[in-house]
C-alpha cells in the first residue's frame, strides 16, 4: 500500500492509498495532538531540548483541538502545533513504509483558440479560451480529454 494523498475535510481526513496499481479512498478520522508543558511534572513524554515533561492531549474534532490550541497558545505552552495534520499522518502510519508501487506521470496539454495572424499567445497573455485539456496517466496509459 502506498500513500497518494491526504486531504482534510471538516472534522475528519481523506486518505487515499494505492494497491497494485488500483487507486483505494479511506476516510480515516485522525486524532490532532499536541504536547504542552505539564507544571507538576507528571506528564510522560519528555522534552529533548530542556528535559520538561508533557503530557499529550488527543482530540476526535479538528474543531475542538483548534480551540484548546488557541487557549494554551496565548500561555505559550503549546509544543508540536505547527506540524499539520497530513504530515502527523505521514509520521504516524507511513514513515517506515517503502513502497513499490510506480510513480503515476501526468502530462497535460491545454489548447486554446487560434488566430493565424496574431500568432499563438503566450501563457502570461491568455488572449483566446481554452477549449480542450487533455491528460495522460502512466498507470493506465490513457488519455483523458
Amino acid at each position: 500500500m502506498s500513500l497518494i494523498s491526504v486531504i482534510q475535510k471538516r472534522d475528519h481526513l481523506m486518505v487515499y492509498e494505492r494497491k497494485n496499481s488500483k487507486t483505494r479512498t479511506a476516510t480515516r478520522v485522525e486524532l490532532p495532538l499536541y504536547f504542552y508543558s505539564h507544571d507538576n511534572r507528571t506528564g510522560k513524554h519528555k522534552s529533548i531540548f530542556q528535559g520538561q515533561n508533557f503530557r499529550r492531549h488527543e482530540f476526535t474534532k479538528i474543531s475542538e483541538y483548534k480551540e484548546a490550541l488557541e487557549s494554551f497558545k496565548n500561555r505559550g505552552l503549546v509544543h508540536e502545533s505547527d506540524i499539520t495534520f497530513t504530515e502527523k499522518i505521514l509520521l504516524d502510519q507511513y514513515i517506515e513504509q517503502t513502497t513499490t508501487t510506480p510513480l503515476n506521470v501526468c502530462l497535460f496539454d491545454i489548447e486554446v483558440d487560434f488566430v493565424a495572424k496574431e500568432g499563438f499567445p503566450t501563457a502570461a497573455e491568455a488572449r483566446y479560451p481554452i477549449n480542450a485539456i487533455t491528460m495522460w496517466f502512466s498507470h493506465t496509459q490513457k488519455y483523458v480529454t
